[in-house]
């Protein structure tokens, strides 16, 4: 399967790109492609899609949406939740953010939850030098 990638830049290390990069590391470990040489399977859009791709099944990537009575959340979330809507699946960064969305957005037909979690490969590599020392 080969995975094309909207909203993400893989050269930032802020949270959703990190977690991208991370999340294509251990895909690819499975076999994942990310690659622009073959066609592409399926779009993996982080948090909002800007309409790149649009014949492909979209998984979008949340981590959160903007809930503060002070602002106008609802013209904030306006395209998180559009895209929330076309999406064929949602993957949220914790529960919290899942429940919070539902009640925000309604139910999602297909979801999961995917953790940011430390990348284990990476600290093994700092272990290894403790037993160094």
């Amino acid at each position: 399967m080969n995975v094309y990638l909207e909203n993400v830049n893989l050269s930032s290390t802020t949270g959703p790109n990190y977690f991208a990069q991370k999340l294509m590391k251990y895909m690819s470990l499975r076999g994942t492609e990310f690659s622009s040489l073959f066609p592409y399977d399926v779009k993996l859009t982080f948090i909002e899609s800007m309409g790149e791709r649009p014949d492909l099944p979209m998984i979008q990537r949340l981590d959160g949406i903007y809930f503060n009575a002070n602002f106008d959340c609802n013209r904030m979330n306006y395209n998180i939740k559009r895209t929330y809507e076309q999406a064929d699946a949602v993957v949220f960064q914790t529960q919290f953010n899942k429940n919070l969305i539902f009640n925000w957005f309604g139910p999602h037909k297909q979801w999961s939850v995917i953790n940011n979690g430390a990348d284990m490969l990476y600290l093994k590599n700092f272990t290894r030098c403790a037993d160094l020392i």
